[in-house]
């Protein structure tokens, strides 16, 4: 399970802030005596810290001729950390320019050969209206992905992340997508994503996912919430995927506490002739679930399990963990991911472990 290469840019977050930053500054400069909704709410800068200290143990058994390897890192990660600006410009009452420019940080030594300390994340620009819905065009998370990030406990950990079993977790560049406006609850979102990279192995240039989410919040008690929410990409990376998902979250800490219980499943198939998953197969399921238990409005118990042959053979994934909330902004939390796998059906197992004990700080 390879890390996935970084993308290159040429354009730093320092200098997309500063452009952002001018140009507001001149707007406002240059329409100060402008009604205040003509003017834009200005940039807002955000960012989040996740780091982390970990025991990495990767065991490898070869059946032929019968080697064992085995592979321990004690190493400190940076999971995701990102830092950003988003904000948008008042046309008027109803419509409005969005845009964001957000860049991962790595926190330890920096991203490929380069040592590269900025990755490009989600980079867009946009329209929205709220009549009309949101249209935004750049670097984009898909729909399908976004599923995924809604009810994945262990999301950005390593050997916890249901990433390291199933697909579907793609951010393209040129993409543009449309979101419905809320009605009760229910929002659809559309993407067309186009594949220009000068070196690809996608056999088709062009791909869509879409999906269709429901979020509801007091349901039974001002503290229950639901999500739910179904998924379909079409020849993205070469792939068509079904994924459906669900979150419940009930009770409250002033009596047993408050319980989030969640699952994913999808049905990934391959659209390029002759080509197939690690099992064999031009089609492959996958799944996860998980739970957790707020027993205090600061501490967290979380476990999640997740199986599919898409990426490993026979591959499974358990996480536990444990969350404290310092304040709003800073948590700090323990956990341990396992993949158990065959790397094909006869010759080699493989076992994936990390545990870590780490902080997020969000700001």
């Amino acid at each position: 399970m390879k890390p996935t290469p970084p993308i290159k840019t040429t354009l730093t977050p320092f200098l997309s802030a500063a452009i952002l930053t001018a140009l507001a500054t001149m707007h406002v400069s240059a329409q100060a005596d402008d009604a205040v909704t003509s003017l834009p709410e200005g940039i807002a800068f955000y960012g989040k810290l996740n780091v982390s200290a970990q025991m990495d143990d990767d065991w490898n058994y070869r059946k032929a001729p019968g080697v064992s390897e085995m592979e321990t890192n004690s190493a400190w990660h940076s999971n995701a950390s990102r830092l950003g600006a988003r904000g948008k410009y008042t046309l008027n009452d109803d419509w409005a320019l969005v845009y964001k420019v957000e860049y991962g940080i790595d926190a330890n030594n920096g991203y490929g050969s380069q040592k590269n300390f900025f990755e490009a994340r989600e980079i867009y620009a946009g329209i929205s209206s709220k009549t009309f819905g949101t249209l935004e065009g750049g670097k984009i998370d898909t729909p399908l992905k976004m599923l995924q990030t809604k009810v994945d406990l262990f999301s950005d950990l390593t050997a916890a992340d249901v990433k390291n079993i199933m697909v579907g977790k793609n951010r393209d560049d040129y993409t543009y997508l449309y979101r419905t406006p809320s009605f009760h609850g229910v929002t659809a979102t559309f993407a067309n994503i186009n594949f220009r990279e000068a070196s690809t192995d996608y056999v088709h240039q062009s791909g869509n996912s879409m999906s269709i989410t429901y979020a509801a919040d007091k349901l039974l008690s001002n503290s229950d919430g639901l999500y739910v929410a179904a998924a379909h990409d079409e020849n993205v990376h070469d792939l068509d995927v079904d994924r459906v998902a669900a979150q419940y979250k009930f009770g409250s800490h002033e009596q047993a506490g408050v319980f989030t219980v969640g699952a994913l499943a999808q049905h990934a198939r391959q659209v390029v002739p002759n080509k197939t998953f690690i099992n064999g197969e031009t089609s492959a399921d996958g799944y996860m679930y998980n739970a957790a238990w707020g027993f205090t409005a600061a501490d967290t118990v979380k476990v999640q399990y997740g199986k599919s042959q898409e990426i490993e053979y026979s591959g499974d994934i358990v996480s536990v963990g444990y969350d404290h909330m310092i304040n709003k902004s800073l948590k700090l939390y323990v956990y341990h991911g396992q993949i158990n796998s065959d790397e094909d059906k006869d010759t080699s197992n493989r076992t994936l472990k990390s545990t870590g004990i780490g902080a997020e700080y969000s700001f």
